[in-house]
């Protein structure tokens, strides 16, 4: 979670190609949990105060990742699924 946070875009992007999908999974719901705690964090604090926007850009950003986390764990798991979907008409071709 703390690599999330603090690695730039690029980074963040190469880091999910690589990651297993139980990774990703777990990622996942530590960005959603980050997420809302922010979202609570976000409602002590005025709307237009520097803190107020500044919790405002961490819930974006925490946002857009969660959303590049969960795209990566879909596009692995058709994958998965396909590869295995090849290997039973394989088996059963034979």
């Amino acid at each position: 979670m703390g690599w999330a946070r603090e690695s730039e875009e690029g980074e963040f992007e190469r880091g999910l190609e690589g990651a297993s999908l139980e990774s990703l999974d777990t990622l996942s719901r530590e960005l959603d949990a980050e997420q809302e705690r922010l979202q609570r964090l976000y409602g002590e604090f005025p709307e237009a105060s520097e803190q107020g926007r500044f919790i405002k850009r961490q819930i974006r950003e925490v946002a857009g990742q969660s959303g590049s986390v969960k795209t990566s764990a879909i596009v692995r798991r058709n994958q998965r699924d396909a590869k295995l979907e090849d290997e039973h008409d394989v088996n059963t071709e034979s």
